[in-house]
């Protein structure tokens, strides 16, 4: 096989994709975490992906409408007489990012499970998360929210860091 900086961009991201859904099956399946993108310290883990997550959202700089230049929509191969957007237009990766970073465990499980193919409804989340909770069989151990909390995990901070 040949080396990681060898590996073109298309086999990069299966690889990448591959590895995380492993990654999600295990913690799905209660196995505790072993191991992502060749290590198993979180130190190293962490910092991967939150600084993936950070170029990200350095990258899609967006307006106070939460538009960037990055995320427009294709032109149409045939010109149209309509005009087409020239500007801004939402952006899917603050979009996204908001979402992972402050909904609710359980309704994240129901949006990752079915990308890698785990059909599950959200009671069936939800039980499965309260029992692994409450026999600390799930790594790490997520807790459901009781309530919404201004000041919790899931409170949407002031604005941190600008770019």
């Amino acid at each position: 096989m040949a080396a990681k900086h060898m590996i073109g961009p298309l086999s990069r991201r299966h690889d990448v994709l591959v590895e995380v859904s492993q990654a999600l099956h295990r913690l799905d399946k209660g196995y505790p975490f072993s191991e992502l993108f060749g290590t198993a310290n979180n130190d190293e883990i962490v910092p991967r992906l939150a600084g993936a997550w950070l170029d990200l959202l350095l990258r899609h700089k967006v307006d106070d409408r939460g538009r960037c230049s990055l995320c427009r929509p294709p032109r149409p191969k045939r010109r149209l007489r309509i005009p087409w957007p020239a500007g801004k237009s939402p952006c899917s990766i603050l979009k996204t990012t908001a979402f992972f970073a402050y909904a609710s465990p359980d309704i994240v499980w129901a949006r990752l499970l079915p990308r890698i193919g785990i059909r599950r409804s959200l009671d069936e989340i939800r039980a499965h998360l309260a029992n692994s909770a409450a026999t600390h069989d799930f790594a790490g151990t997520i807790p459901i929210p009781v309530q919404a909390d201004r000041s919790g995990r899931h409170a949407k901070p002031h604005k941190h860091i600008t770019a």
